[in-house]
């Protein structure tokens, strides 16, 4: 009973946020971590360059290269 009240809460929250023209949902990738991306697939570029390349830190190149693995 309160567990759908509080999502009857969430949802009218969201369709508002909506229609205020909030953008919902995860952020899409930047410019310098596509770039990371693409250097990783298609270059012999090691790790490090790859992220002094797009400026980037190591843990971040590591982490698109990783979760990029995971999806393909």
């Amino acid at each position: 009973m309160e567990a759908e009240l509080i999502r009857e809460r969430v949802i009218s929250g969201l369709v508002a946020a909506k229609e205020n023209g909030k953008t919902l949902g995860r952020p899409e990738l930047t410019k310098q971590k596509k770039k990371a991306l693409h250097l990783s697939n298609t270059t012999e570029l090691s790790t490090k360059d790859i992220a002094k390349e797009c400026q980037l830190s190591l843990s971040t190149v590591y982490n698109l290269i990783s979760k990029k693995k995971m999806v393909n």
